[in-house]
C-alpha cells in the first residue's frame, strides 16, 4: 500500500527499479513523498469515518429505530383518512 509510510522505502526502490521516478516526490502527481517523514510512520485512516471513536458513537445502544425492529408505523400525517367506512365481509 502506497498510503502507509512503512511501505515508501520499499516503494522508493522498487519505483526507481522500474524507472518511474517521476512518482517520488512531494507534489500533486507523485505516489509517494522523496523523504520519509520524521515519526513513528504509523498508518492513520484518511477519513475520520474510519476511525475507531467515530464508529462508536455511530453505534450506540438502544438508538436503532426502523420498521424492521418490531415498532408499529408512524403516523405523521402524510396519508388523508378515509373517507367511507369498509364493509364488513360477506
Amino acid at each position: 500500500r502506497y498510503h502507509d509510510p512503512q511501505n515508501w522505502p520499499l516503494l522508493r526502490e522498487a519505483l526507481r527499479d522500474m524507472g518511474r521516478v517521476e512518482l517520488i516526490g512531494d507534489g500533486p502527481q507523485q505516489l509517494i513523498p522523496r523523504d520519509q517523514p520524521d515519526g513513528r510512520g504509523d498508518y492513520k485512516a484518511p477519513r475520520r469515518k474510519n476511525t475507531a471513536t467515530a464508529h462508536r458513537r455511530r453505534t450506540r445502544r438502544g438508538s436503532i429505530e426502523t420498521q424492521h425492529t418490531g415498532l408499529p408505523p408512524r403516523d405523521d400525517g402524510s396519508r388523508k383518512p378515509r373517507k367511507k367506512p369498509r364493509r364488513p365481509p360477506r
